[in-house]
């Protein structure tokens, strides 16, 4: 047993002095590791030193971020977005079938904008506007309408030859109507002698306006009846020719009779002013018919339904010398006045007559109260 215990502290012994050999080989291999690495370099730094270049400022931790770099992204962001919203509007108004301001429908057309007339509020009847309320924006704006079509008395009385303007609209519903009676009212306020007449031998919207009874008129008129126009001082102010019953004859057989050309040609010796409500164009012959009497054609544009296409289609059926130029009718002056002005000057100035129109009633109801108090007291 002591013989077998001191073999096995001999080979403890040795084990430990293997071990020991070991970690200090360990430690030779790292420091030579480390000496070939420093050699490495040192090398490099000789090969830099001697290769010409210069350093001329250490390397150090950047205190503020290098990237990214805010402003220039920012600024690249806002040129983008104003790429992509001025790509937007011209995709929109390439791709869209509205009209969205007064140049883009000179431009697309061709044809200037006579008067912009504004979007009436509550119940008013805008043939009733010039006379009960002349100083309001949709007055002031049937006055340019005039003014730009051109409708002066005729200087010569003797032969006299007066203007014949057709109120026509490329589609239903845009206020034709109301606009050839706004315009003859006016000039009958204006001291003119103005013949209203009804061409829309289907609908008879002028009739209707004015609650006339079923009796003889343009119809009977162009079917053989006789008409005479009013002695001249009967004249004075606005006589209106209804439309009339239509018996078993298409509207725009009748219209193209020759009586109507020798009505109208009667008609202009006699008045300053004839004003013809026409039926919408669509598909319809008859207003091409009538703009073969007539020396002026207003087209009514509703700003929110009329589309380019029926616009286009309207001015394919008119003759091109005797359209005038177009009038908006609907605009609402509050929020669109500015993309819907006319000429030179913008639309808002109706607005700013129409804050003045407001005031200008206000102060008159203020007396008239005044004035009731006054009564009762």
């Amino acid at each position: 047993l002591d013989q077998a215990g001191g073999r096995s502290g001999q080979e403890t012994q040795s084990a430990m002095g293997l071990n020991e050999l070991q970690r200090v080989a360990d430690a030779y291999r790292l420091r030579y590791e480390r000496y070939l690495n420093n050699a490495e370099v040192a090398n490099e730094l000789s090969t830099f030193a001697t290769s010409g270049t210069q350093v001329i400022s250490s390397a150090y931790l950047p205190i503020f971020p290098i990237y990214p770099l805010t402003k220039v992204f920012v600024v690249l962001s806002f040129l983008f977005g104003a790429a992509l919203a001025l790509l937007w509007k011209v995709s929109r108004d390439a791709l869209s079938d509205d009209f969205t301001s007064t140049d883009q429908i000179e431009q697309i057309t061709g044809i200037k904008v006579l008067s912009a007339l504004p979007a009436l509020p509550g119940a008013r009847v805008p043939c009733e506007m010039p006379q009960s309320e002349p100083y309001s924006p949709y007055s002031e704006a049937i006055a340019v309408l005039r003014q730009n079509l051109g409708l002066r008395t005729p200087q010569d009385k003797a032969n006299r030859w007066a203007p014949v303007v057709l109120i026509t609209s490329a589609e239903e519903d845009a206020g034709k109507t109301s606009v050839a009676a706004s315009i003859a009212e006016s000039a009958a306020i204006s001291g003119q002698s103005v013949l209203l007449v009804d061409a829309d031998l289907r609908f008879a919207g002028l009739s209707d306006l004015y609650g006339i009874e079923e009796g003889e008129g343009l119809c009977e008129i162009l079917e053989g009846g006789e008409w005479l126009p009013e002695a001249e001082s009967d004249t004075s102010g606005l006589n209106i020719v209804p439309a009339g019953a239509l018996k078993n004859r298409q509207p725009a057989d009748c219209l193209a009779s020759p009586a109507m050309g020798q009505f109208v040609r009667s008609a202009r010796q006699t008045y300053d002013l004839i004003v013809i409500d026409a039926p919408p164009v669509a598909n319809l012959a008859d207003c091409k018919i009538l703009a073969e009497e007539c020396s002026h054609v207003a087209l009514v544009l509703h700003v929110e339904k009329s589309s380019r296409r029926d616009v286009r289609d309207t001015l394919k059926q008119l003759p091109p010398d005797k359209v005038s130029g177009f009038v908006l009718n609907h605009v609402d002056f509050d929020t669109e006045a500015r993309q819907w002005r006319v000429g030179c000057s913008p639309a808002s100035s109706y607005g700013s007559s129409a804050k003045l129109y407001d005031m200008r009633r206000a102060a008159e109801a203020k007396k008239g109260d005044a004035r009731n108090i006054g009564r009762i007291a």
